[in-house]
């Protein structure tokens, strides 16, 4: 199997595995949480943290197609930096989605 394969697998598996455990997380908290907590942030905050964590999913998904022929040990880093992008992503869409 190539590197680029090895590299997409690993990249889809930890995605989907960082979106389900972020959104089981988050759904469990939700449950105890009041309408008049810190938990609901100004737009603003949320607006911010979609736009970093798009910045990290992009830069990290496209350092790893530009890299196509390094090892996956050395795409770690890539794949990490994408699960963090996509962890803040969910717990932004949820939370304002709970606004709503």
């Amino acid at each position: 199997m190539k590197h680029w394969e090895k590299s997409r697998i690993v990249l889809i598996t930890v995605s989907l595995c960082v979106i389900v455990f972020t959104f089981f997380m988050q759904s469990y908290q939700q449950g105890g949480v009041d309408s008049a907590c810190s938990y609901l942030d100004p737009w603003i905050v949320d607006a911010l943290a979609f736009s970093v964590a798009i910045f990290l999913v992009l830069e990290g998904v496209y350092r790893i197609a530009k890299h196509k022929n390094v090892s996956i040990t050395r795409q770690v880093s890539r794949v990490i930096r994408v699960g963090i992008g996509l962890a803040i992503i969910t717990i932004h869409t949820m939370q304002v989605l709970h606004k709503f």
